[in-house]
């Protein structure tokens, strides 16, 4: 698997604007954002920037969100 940054390009409150997750593929990603979501919604994720930032050589076999940043009011 590999480690990918997932980023929305705007900033509202009480929502996820980023994700650091270790998954397979970029469609992946983008699918994990979206169960993930709060007042931002689903649809911001699909055209979110996604950033290969290297491979993942820990034990999990299962795709994960490493780290969030969530802004909240």
């Amino acid at each position: 698997m590999k480690i990918y940054k997932i980023n929305i390009k705007y900033f509202i409150y009480d929502a996820f604007c980023a994700h650091i997750i270790v998954a397979n593929s970029e469609q992946e990603v983008r699918e994990i954002a979206k169960n993930k979501c709060a007042d931002e919604g689903k649809d911001v994720w699909d055209s979110a920037e996604i950033e290969e930032c290297g491979e993942y050589t820990g034990k999990e076999t299962e795709p994960f969100v490493l780290l969030s940043h969530f802004n909240a009011c």
